[in-house]
């Protein structure tokens, strides 16, 4: 399973994301799901037209609002398929989590997940990103591999106290 946690909105780009999950299970066994609240009504029902249009009603859901948590357990790999962000919650839960992670390549993203910890590709590009969801999906091994460095990065890098600790040094090295 393949999930992506993210607001239904525009910005997320969850349109790319159902065609990218077209692409995969033309090939793969796969259902993708989208847990998060929708925000935008005009916006899900184009999704789920567009999900409808491409024949993914049985493998591609929209769970709405969720405990997060009982769903990163449920899924094997991450995904975001954003237009923009900044430094997403989702992913470095995921992190957390040990999965790993296919996203676009916005905002803090491909910091995040530098020296393998998971794949960035261009945002708006459904081959790009469903190459890399096969990828993982077909490699088991990899997928653990990846979720482990993941996890381990997460809890080094990404801690509250961590956070804190770059913040103030931050502050410190601008006062001077």
């Amino acid at each position: 399973m393949v999930g992506c946690f993210a607001r239904i909105v525009p910005i997320k780009g969850i349109t790319t994301l159902i065609k990218a999950a077209k692409i995969v299970c033309d090939t793969t066994s796969a259902d993708f799901v989208v847990v998060g609240e929708v925000q935008d009504e005009e916006y899900y029902k184009e999704c789920q037209i567009l999900v409808e249009k491409l024949g993914l009603k049985d493998r591609f859901k929209f769970i709405g609002y969720a405990n997060s948590v009982e769903w990163y357990k449920k899924v094997d790999v991450f995904t975001l398929s954003s237009n923009s962000e900044g430094v997403p919650y989702a992913l470095l839960e995921a992190m957390s989590c040990g999965l790993p992670c296919v996203c676009t390549d916005v905002g803090g993203i491909s910091e995040i997940l530098a020296d393998g910890l998971g794949f960035v590709v261009p945002p708006g590009q459904p081959d790009s990103l469903a190459q890399k969801i096969r990828l993982l999906l077909g490699n088991k091994e990899l997928r653990m591999e990846m979720g482990q460095r993941a996890t381990k990065a997460a809890n080094e890098k990404y801690t509250i106290g961590e956070m804190v600790e770059h913040f103030r040094n931050l502050y410190k090295g601008l006062m001077k």
